[in-house]
């Protein structure tokens, strides 16, 4: 079974607003709850995938992170690039920007061929479980709007997983609060 296959939820396009004319925009952060402007279909990572598999899939759906389900669909953690990026920077030394741009210097002295290949090979035997953050910060659907928005900039986070009596039933993101203040 593939990467794609396993996930749990596929990602929708843009979904038109059901209608808040009704609401000012400056009563919006308030009014409107987290149910209202999350992305209910979830694109979703297991602990067991290759850190290359859930980056294929990350950059397939457009999506720069990945709550991680254990076969339980319990919600065990959350992956992003920057995980991926960090996991990378401590297992090849290359995740940094400065790792970054030391391998496009190394063109000149032909060393990137080697050091791409142990890239790939970190991406291809490190498991979601080694980079993915563990304490992950979820947020209730009936929190308003601008209680999510101060948390997402509280923890620093670029995605809430919305959860409901233990499970995952959405997403928010940044994004999702812009179009709805729009």
């Amino acid at each position: 079974m593939n990467a794609e296959s396993q996930t749990l939820g596929k990602l929708t396009h843009k979904q038109e607003s059901p209608g808040f004319s009704w609401i000012t925009p400056s009563d919006r952060p308030r009014a409107l709850t987290v149910r209202a402007i999350m992305t209910p279909d979830v694109i979703t990572a297991r602990p067991t995938w290759s850190l290359l598999e859930a980056a294929r899939v990350m950059r397939s759906k457009h999506v720069s992170g990945l709550p991680v389900l254990d076969e339980q669909d319990h919600l065990v953690g959350m992956l992003s690039e920057w995980d991926i990026i960090a996991d990378l920077d401590r297992a090849v030394g290359v995740g940094t920007v400065r790792g970054i741009l030391d391998l496009l210097i190394e063109v000149e002295g032909r060393v990137t061929a080697a050091r791409l290949d142990q890239c790939l090979r970190r991406l291809e035997k490190g498991r979601v479980s080694d980079a993915m953050v563990r304490k992950v910060v979820t947020v209730d659907p009936e929190a308003s709007m601008g209680e999510a928005a101060r948390m997402l900039h509280a923890f620093s986070v670029n995605r809430l997983p919305v959860v409901e009596e233990g499970r995952l039933i959405g997403i928010l993101t940044h994004q999702n609060i812009v179009d709805a203040l729009g």
